[in-house]
């Protein structure tokens, strides 16, 4: 997936919730909710990529 397809995505999803909230409740709950949503979503993959991602090769100490 392109990355501008993947944040196009996450940025429609996060205002629909904002605004669902919003008709549901009132705006501040609306943006409150939002806010954590993004919150959320930021932390686990961070920690997704963290996983994912490749190890760090280790130095090598080669005594002579």
């Amino acid at each position: 997936m392109n990355s501008n397809i993947f944040n196009t995505c996450l940025t429609l999803g996060w205002l629909l919730t904002v605004a669902g909230v919003t008709g549901l409740h009132s705006l501040a709950a609306g943006l409150l909710a939002g806010g954590l949503l993004l919150l959320i979503i930021t932390i686990l993959l961070a920690r997704w990529a963290g996983v994912k991602a490749p190890a760090p090769k280790k130095e090598s100490h080669v005594s002579d």
